[in-house]
């Protein structure tokens, strides 16, 4: 699954979540598995999320990036965090 502000690999995934939509464009090659891990909580946290990001998912892993070099606010970090371990 590929979570974005921008077009990314398979197809659009309807989440049902008309202001997460508006912000973020979901592809995924498998959407009812998409739909499971974009939780209402986790679209929450990532709607959030205080910076551009892209977000990057399996069920064994999961990515999240967004652009800057290094980051330095412990705000930033701390929601990426939470992100991430969401779920």
């Amino acid at each position: 699954m590929l979570l974005a502000s921008m077009s990314g690999p398979g197809p659009a995934v309807d989440t049902g979540d008309a202001a997460f939509e508006k912000r973020f464009v979901t592809h995924a090659t498998d959407p009812a598995q998409a739909r499971a891990l974009l939780t209402p909580p986790l679209r929450a946290l990532i709607l959030a999320f205080p910076r551009k990001l892209t977000l990057n998912a399996t069920w064994d892993s999961i990515y999240l990036t967004w652009g800057g070099g290094q980051e330095t606010d412990v705000t930033v970090l701390d929601a990426a965090c939470r992100i991430v371990s969401r779920r």
